[in-house]
């Protein structure tokens, strides 16, 4: 299903995975996260995935990367320092760190299962393709890369 590849923005499915989990909530809450601490936690969760993003974005920034995900042929630099000598997608680790914060706050399975839905799509969508075109872009550098570095963490 190549049509989705690179087509929709993931900031775009980060906000509708989190609709997704506030429409859901409700269906198989789990008792044992409706806690004050919990809560507090997803909230710190969700701090940490946005400081995870916002950081990655401001390093692109800083090095003059492109930061639109839909067109990565317009890459002009394969960032292998700082949060990128940690995982290859620190933005998109972020995003899924928000919406694992999101799941605690809402504490009902649905919302864990849309975290890993999002997990696998933004997989498969996005970053296989990214990741293509990288390897194309910068064939030795990027392998040597991948070889070092996951693609998560």
């Amino acid at each position: 299903m190549k049509s989705l590849e690179l087509k929709v923005p993931p900031l775009l499915l980060l906000g509708v995975a989190i609709l997704l989990m506030a429409w859901l909530q409700g269906f198989y809450p789990l008792a044992l996260l409706q806690h004050w601490l919990v809560y507090a936690s997803g909230i710190l969760i969700i701090a940490l995935g946005v400081g995870l993003m916002l950081f990655a974005a401001m390093q692109m920034r800083r090095h003059q990367a492109t930061l639109d995900p839909r067109h990565p042929e317009n890459s002009n630099i394969l960032l292998d320092q700082g949060l990128f000598a940690i995982s290859r997608n620190p933005i998109y680790l972020g995003m899924v760190v928000v919406l694992l914060g999101t799941a605690f706050l809402f504490a009902d399975i649905t919302a864990f299962l849309v975290v890993m839905l999002f997990a696998r799509y933004l997989a498969r969508y996005q970053i296989e393709p990214e990741e293509a075109f990288l390897m194309e872009k910068f064939p030795s550098e990027f392998s040597a890369y991948c070889e070092r570095v996951g693609r998560w963490l």
